[in-house]
């Protein structure tokens, strides 16, 4: 993440956020956005399903597989809470990244490396919550 942090500040002169470049990658190519921006944003998420699929393949080990049976989980409870319980993380963790403009990502390596203000109090949030 960090070479490719200072990749695309210098090939495109905006930071990495991936809430961002999700977004972006995601959206039709636009006329207010370069070919180069557009493209180095694809191939990074291009490049997170890559990566993935690799670790899958050559090490399954290391990954945390959905229980096959989420009934047989006790301390999740049912299936039904199981499913809203993960749900409801995507969902807070969306407006949580939409509140503090941008993903930890973003603000712990990009804005904090740019002597961000922002960023430096939204990373120690997100520490601090993690501790507690």
């Amino acid at each position: 993440l960090g070479l490719f942090s200072s990749s695309k500040l210098y090939l495109t002169g905006r930071p990495l956020g991936i809430s961002s470049i999700l977004r972006s990658a995601l959206q039709k190519k636009r006329k207010d956005v370069s070919l180069l921006d557009w493209g180095v944003n694809l191939s990074f998420v291009l490049g997170f399903i890559a990566a993935a699929l690799v670790a899958a393949i050559f090490h399954p080990h290391l990954l945390q597989p959905f229980p096959k049976n989420p009934t047989a989980t006790p301390s999740w409870g049912g299936s039904v809470l199981w499913y809203l319980r993960i749900l409801g993380g995507g969902i807070v963790t969306g407006i949580g990244t939409t509140m503090s403009s941008g993903c930890t990502s973003g603000h712990g390596i990009t804005g904090l490396s740019r002597f961000s203000l922002r960023s430096l109090v939204a990373t120690c949030c997100f520490m601090t919550t993690a501790i507690l």
